[in-house]
């Protein structure tokens, strides 16, 4: 909750400025409900002290037939390449085929530089800016 609720963490996500213990708890179930369904899971990222610096949720959506990828992560773990990591490790999974089957989508604020270099290194390419956001896509088994 921590994590969530650092200002550099909210000034990029699109869930608002605070996120309660009850919002929370939604979203975490929601997590486990998209997992038992095959239509998606969350994923922590753990630093070399075992402690949790950030997620990576993944999760089907009908209407892009496809994966949408988010992620948060504590600012202090920023900057040493936690994501990437996670991300390609995702991708490889063979027990996370049912998703690595799927194009991948992600959508990054316009001022989120450094989320924008992790799309570009991982070989999502750009495909829309509309707003404050641009749009990436990664073409599966591609």
């Amino acid at each position: 909750m921590t994590i969530l609720n650092e200002p550099s963490t909210q000034q990029f996500n699109d869930y608002g400025n605070q996120i309660s213990r009850e919002e929370l708890k939604k979203w975490i179930q929601w997590d486990i409900a998209s997992f038992y369904k095959q239509k998606g899971i969350r994923l922590v990222i753990i630093d070399q002290s075992k402690l949790i610096v950030g997620t990576i949720g993944l999760h089907y959506q009908a209407q892009s037939k496809g994966v949408t990828v988010s992620f948060e992560l504590a600012s202090n773990a920023r900057g040493q390449g936690y994501v990437q990591e996670a991300l390609k490790a995702t991708q490889s999974s063979k027990e996370l085929n049912w998703l690595n089957e799927q194009d991948w989508y992600a959508k990054i604020h316009i001022a989120n530089v450094a989320s924008q270099k992790i799309m570009e290194k991982l070989k999502f390419t750009r495909y829309l800016k509309r707003g404050n956001y641009i749009y990436y896509r990664s073409i599966a088994n591609s």
